[in-house]
């Protein structure tokens, strides 16, 4: 591509992109050669892309053309015009002073938004985010005639609670907030609040029933002790302060020797068959109810026999725990729970068709 300020300029708008092309090829391999032929003049480019094989093209606009003419072209084609150089200048600037700022909605001007500092640009470009999304969100869950009328207390509203969690006094308390975990169990046992967090879970399984205890030296030879491992979390309030610490006791399922005949399959339902169901549910006009389930494997029964570690600390010595309940970790615990909850479905459904 020869530079801009060719010799001869194209007369008419109508040139093909293909014709374009062949005479940006050949006023490339013209100005090599020295041969007469017509030459493009580049007016600006406008865009860069990065195309398969990590090739960078150019959008030119062509001086005499219109935006329906543009093209793309390699930066060998366009590297040596002036064209070229304006535009990687114009890329490699800094930006004005005031681009940098972030942009807010006039509502947040009229004090809608709590204030902060210089230094706190980027915290309150994030919250505008968040109270843009948070709008975005309450009007697709709201219908036409559900949506209030006065959107400035609306949008006041969602601000402040916004606000609220973004102050700077959930935002120290939530740096000053411990978070770190224990690596260990002797180190969970060295802290007040993860050996209590750790003796509020063991409390929690043995109401449940979820193992009974046996002695280690009654099992046949050859059977099978599975260890057990904690999983902790600390666990945070609305503005980021610690508000629990919750520890898990869950077995090593994947060390657990698998029976050729032993089934672990567990249907959950699909995302289109969920839509389907609202639909149906909104065609009709019928009634959803939504619950949840705590801890919802420990309410299955354990089909086959397992026996894992005891958690340090408990129990008495020399005993392991025989499963009751299907507990997190264990292969089977998904179909355990699937195949109860299936259970419970469709008694209530033959019980309402009776």
């Amino acid at each position: 591509m020869p530079a801009q300020g060719g010799r001869a300029q194209p007369n008419s708008g109508g040139a093909s992109e293909r014709d374009r092309g062949a005479a940006s090829g050949g006023a490339a391999s013209d100005a090599g050669s020295g041969s007469d032929g017509d030459e493009w003049e580049v007016e600006r480019i406008l865009q860069r892309r990065v195309v398969r094989g990590n090739v960078a093209q150019y959008k030119v606009r062509w001086a005499g053309f219109g935006e329906e003419n543009d093209t793309w072209e390699p930066e060998e084609n366009v590297s040596d015009c002036a064209a070229f150089d304006d535009f990687m200048e114009a890329r490699s600037a800094p930006a004005p002073a005031e681009a940098s700022a972030p942009r807010r909605s006039p509502r947040f001007n009229a004090g809608f938004a709590p204030e902060h500092s210089a230094d706190d640009r980027d915290d309150e470009h994030l919250q505008v985010g968040r109270v843009e999304m948070a709008m975005a969100g309450l009007r697709a869950l709201a219908t036409t005639d559900e949506w209030p009328d006065d959107h400035e207390a609306v949008m006041s509203a969602v601000a402040a609670g916004v606000g609220a969690g973004a102050s700077p006094d959930a935002s120290s308390a939530a740096a000053g907030a411990n978070t770190a975990v224990p690596a260990s169990v002797e180190e969970a046992q060295a802290s007040p609040e993860w050996q209590a967090a750790r003796k509020k879970e063991y409390d929690s399984l043995i109401a449940k029933g979820v193992w009974e205890e046996v002695q280690r030296a009654s099992l046949p030879k050859g059977t099978q002790v599975l260890p057990y491992k904690e999983v902790y979390k600390v666990k945070l309030d609305e503005h980021g302060a610690v508000a629990d610490h919750k520890a898990r006791f869950t077995i090593r399922g994947d060390r657990q020797r698998r029976s050729p005949h032993q089934e672990v399959f567990a249907r959950t339902p699909m995302y289109k068959t969920g839509r389907l169901a609202l639909s149906l549910a909104a065609r009709f006009g019928s009634e959803l109810v939504q619950f949840d389930v705590p801890t919802a494997f420990l309410n299955a029964d354990v089909e086959e026999e397992v026996f894992m570690e005891m958690p340090k600390g408990f129990g008495r010595e020399g005993m392991v725990c025989r499963l009751k309940k299907s507990l997190y970790g264990l292969r089977s615990a998904p179909r355990s729970w699937e195949k109860l909850i299936h259970g419970f479905i469709t008694r209530k459904w033959d019980g309402r068709r009776r």
